[in-house]
């Protein structure tokens, strides 16, 4: 069993260090066994976090190679950009469900003003009728 090298993040945010596991051999297409280990090492006033995962499948990495050659970048930053993805996706997702909430409840606030000036509308038109007619 091999192990890959560590694979430093240039803005501090993580370290991935990608290790099979020798009892478990192959894993199917998925990342497994996420450990964080801090170490308080600061570097211009961040801390340094480090990520170990382990237990992937080969295939699975191979896969990772491909689809970050392809996108011309490592595979350092391709499973950075993922995980920082992964980690601001809920957020950004509940953002966005209360940014549909809130048009919802406009349009129906919408809806509602224009039916009240509809309204006042046929209420003048009637009070200018109830005039001409006088």
């Amino acid at each position: 069993m091999g192990t890959f090298n560590f694979f430093s993040c240039p803005h501090r945010f993580a370290r991935l260090r990608l290790a099979p596991h020798p009892w478990w051999g192959q894993k199917p297409l998925m990342l497994f066994s996420l450990f964080l280990v801090l170490y308080p090492q600061l570097q211009k006033g961040a801390e340094i976090v480090n990520l170990k995962i382990r237990d992937i499948d080969p295939v699975a990495l191979k896969k990772i190679d491909e689809i970050a050659k392809e996108k011309g970048i490592s595979r350092q930053k391709f499973l950075k950009a993922q995980i920082e993805m992964l980690a601001f996706f809920q957020q950004q997702h509940k953002r966005e469900m209360e940014l549909e909430n809130l048009i919802e409840k406009n349009i129906h606030m919408m809806s509602d003003c224009y039916s009240a000036m509809e309204k006042m509308n046929e209420f003048i038109q009637m009070m200018m009728q109830d005039v001409e007619n006088e």
